[in-house]
């Protein structure tokens, strides 16, 4: 079967294709795509423009794979990060090859545009497809607890060590963050941001001081722990992969902020 594809790194371009994503979606997924939270993701997103391939069967779009500028810093210093998004193809169209060809397309465009690196957070079931075909790499020692604020230290006791992480000193990008349509977030004293969740607060975005938290309420946060703890939600699967090689041996720090976007 023949498919053109189409690479897209204009906003204004991509809001011309936004009709067929959202039906694309509504195939891939057997549900309805938020249009609020896409405008915030695609169209309202203050880092820059985001990359998208598309892959059609004549005028029919079949395959979608996308990465969102994301702004990350090391040490007070940028660095140009992109979220790998809603990759999704057609359900007639599975196992023709297509998710792995458009996601070389939008990075060969990121590594032109001097992007640093791509990130994401895939299920269990498409990590492996991300490692074996696309050279990510894979950290699967991440898990979701959920605690109490007094047992929470057991989880950070060994010394914090410096990695790319959410830059929350980067106002535009916190205001945008915080902006996520249907949530409710706040920005605590000591860096902690947080979101209500069902009686509970998850924890988006800290720098180890959880002081301004009442002690009575149930938190859920990313943490390296024992896989038999029995504060486990569930499992955290982080991968990503560096486009700069000068910079692929720095660790990033996986948190909600960055992951709770789609």
């Amino acid at each position: 079967m023949d498919y053109s594809t189409q690479i897209v790194s204009s906003k204004l371009e991509l809001a011309s294709y936004k009709n067929q994503i959202i039906h694309l979606f509504s195939l891939a997924f057997e549900k309805d795509m938020d249009e609020s939270l896409w405008e915030w993701a695609f169209m309202e997103n203050p880092c820059g423009n985001p990359i998208v391939s598309l892959c059609f069967d004549g005028d029919v779009l079949v395959g979608h794979y996308a990465i969102i500028p994301y702004d990350l810093t090391y040490q007070g210093r940028l660095i140009k990060g992109s979220l790998s998004m809603t990759t999704m193809v057609h359900p007639e169209h599975h196992k023709k090859g297509i998710f792995v060809k458009l996601a070389e397309q939008v990075y060969d465009v990121a590594n032109e545009l001097e992007y640093d690196l791509v990130f994401g957070f895939p299920n269990k079931n498409s990590a492996p497809g991300f490692e074996r075909k696309l050279d990510w790499s894979i950290d699967k020692s991440y898990h979701v607890i959920t605690t109490a604020k007094n047992g929470i230290s057991q989880y950070f006791s060994e010394p914090e060590r410096e990695s790319l992480k959410f830059d929350l000193n980067n106002q535009e990008l916190v205001n945008w963050r915080l902006s996520k349509p249907n949530c409710k977030y706040d920005k605590l004293d000591g860096g902690l941001v947080v979101k209500e969740f069902e009686g509970s607060l998850d924890i988006m975005h800290h720098e180890r001081d959880f002081s301004a938290i009442n002690d009575d309420i149930d938190l859920s946060i990313i943490c390296k722990c024992d896989p038999e703890d029995n504060n486990i939600l569930f499992d955290y699967v982080f991968g990503y992969r560096f486009f700069n090689q000068n910079l692929k041996n720095l660790p990033i720090t996986p948190s909600l902020i960055l992951s709770d976007v789609f």
